[in-house]
């Protein structure tokens, strides 16, 4: 398959506004240091244009610093100029003018530490639509008090469009309220990550399917404990745009938020993921004592196998894949109405997940066959897979690190599936943060040192080459062994 292109990333830091607004301070600063006769003019427009960022660009509270240095640049240059003989001493002239440098490479270096960077344009060829549906879930489980009762389940849909003309364009969060919830979970000031609600994805809302093939592949996706369920909207649009429909599944109560249709949302629940938290930790202590050696895959095994409330929830996390798989097939014989009625081969389904998701992708193909094949993104696979063999052909795909694999993790006597291990990446580099936060994500460790392009060029090759290998019969070498395209890849066929 043709790679995707890597220059379709848009790194620019900042929105166009918010750079033209720092070029602005930088002019004031200089007129009011050289008392040049447009400083007033120089920090009125600063003003005004902090003014219309806010307004068409959206509040930023990185951009705090910027709007507070256009007031006082305004402030400043509109006071009384200071007779000669009154003129200040040069101490603190040179404070004043250190003061100016000091906030204006603070108004500009926050914002360009968070930048809003835009999803790259997805290599198919292909128009991409996307909707919001929800479903009701009559029997799911709550894992904290062991009772089932209805729930709805959020799911979004990536789609080949028809006709995108005059359609708006989705945003990669359009909720405010789950861009707090999401600085909440983290332990950081609730409007820190305002960016994410400014990101532009390629995916259109509400428009026609499109109707250049009889019916499309789906594949369902799970995201990461903690996440949400667009995590991963780069590669949904990837696999979109190259004739795949893909449902992305939220899991109420573990997704940091899940968003409906009606833009109404749930937030996650911290005593649950505590629960499952120190379920992990317990484990990973039983498995050093039974085990020790961290690097064998029996240390791996042991650790799931006393990961208890882990496995009981990536069943239910399994349970809401088969669900939606159920409403994905009367969406498609119109017993739901959709505009993706009689447009999904279901008879062609798979699923992919990253983290605990990619656990629950795996638990899901095992408990049932209309999932022809998955991936699992770099997840620990929780669950009943640790010691029941998987039928249907799957890959994992994993940092290239020393210790253990959570390619290990899977039965003593599994067969046909493949490891896909990449250098310098880190488990967060498996989601769009390696492009929505290529500068904070490195500098707190959550991501490793491979480029933005680089990583998604290679996590979407290798997806969509997979699922065009499972679900449409076609050949793809790149998943026979190493390529000479992808140095950095190792791929092991077991």
């Amino acid at each position: 398959m043709t790679a995707v292109g890597t220059k379709n990333i848009e790194v620019s830091s900042l929105h166009s506004l918010e750079i033209l607004l720092l070029f602005v301070l930088f002019l004031s600063i200089i007129s009011i240091l050289r008392r040049a006769r447009l400083r007033v003019a120089l920090a009125t427009l600063a003003v005004i244009l902090s003014t219309v960022t806010i307004v068409a660009a959206g509040f930023r509270i990185v951009m705090v610093p910027a709007y507070g240095l256009a007031l006082g640049l305004l402030a400043l240059s509109l006071r009384k100029p200071v007779s000669t003989r009154k003129a200040a001493c040069p101490v603190v002239k040179n404070l004043g003018i250190t003061g100016l440098c000091i906030c204006f490479v603070l108004a500009s270096a926050l914002p360009m530490i968070l930048p809003v960077v835009h999803l790259p344009q997805p290599g198919g060829p292909d128009k991409v639509g996307t909707i919001r549906i929800d479903f009701t879930d009559p029997s799911r489980r709550d894992l904290l008090t062991g009772t089932s009762s209805a729930q709805k389940i959020a799911v979004q849909a990536w789609y080949p469009a028809l006709d995108i003309g005059g359609k708006e364009r989705a945003r990669w969060l359009d909720s405010r309220q789950a861009v707090r919830l999401f600085s909440r979970q983290q332990g950081l000031p609730a409007d820190l990550f305002q960016q994410f609600g400014l990101i532009r994805t390629n995916s259109y809302l509400d428009t026609e399917a499109a109707d250049n093939a009889n019916k499309y592949p789906v594949v369902l996706f799970s995201g990461g404990a903690g996440m949400f369920n667009g995590q991963n909207a780069i590669q949904m649009e990837e696999l979109a745009s190259h004739g795949y429909v893909v449902f992305a599944v939220s899991h109420p109560s573990d997704d940091f938020a899940v968003i409906y249709s009606d833009g109404s949302v749930l937030p996650y629940d911290p005593e649950r993921f505590t629960m499952l938290v120190e379920d992990s930790s317990q484990a990973i202590e039983v498995a050093k004592r039974e085990v020790g050696d961290t690097s064998k895959p029996e240390f791996q095994r042991t650790l799931i196998r006393n990961c208890v409330a882990n496995t009981d929830n990536v069943r239910a996390w399994s349970g809401d894949l088969r669900f939606v798989a159920d409403q994905i097939t009367k969406l498609n014989d119109g017993s739901i109405p959709s505009i993706l009625e009689g447009r999904l081969d279901t008879t062609n389904m798979g699923v992919f997940g990253h983290s605990f998701g990619g656990a629950a992708a795996g638990q899901a193909s095992l408990r049932d066959d209309r999932f022809k094949a998955f991936v699992n993104l770099d997840g620990t696979p929780f669950g009943d897979t640790v010691d029941e063999a998987i039928t249907q052909p799957f890959m994992v795909m994993t940092g290239a690190e020393d210790g253990p694999s959570v390619g290990d993790g899977y039965a003593e006597n599994e067969d046909d599936y493949t490891v896909v291990s990449i250098d310098g990446v880190k488990h967060m580099n498996f989601m769009d943060f390696s492009v929505i936060l290529p500068h904070v994500g490195k500098a707190v460790g959550l991501l490793g040192p491979i480029k933005a392009a680089r990583q998604t060029q290679i996590l979407n090759d290798y997806v969509v080459s997979f699922f065009n290998k499972h679900l449409k019969g076609m050949e793809e070498p790149l998943l026979a062994g190493n390529s000479p395209e992808y140095p950095e890849v190792s791929v092991q066929v077991r």
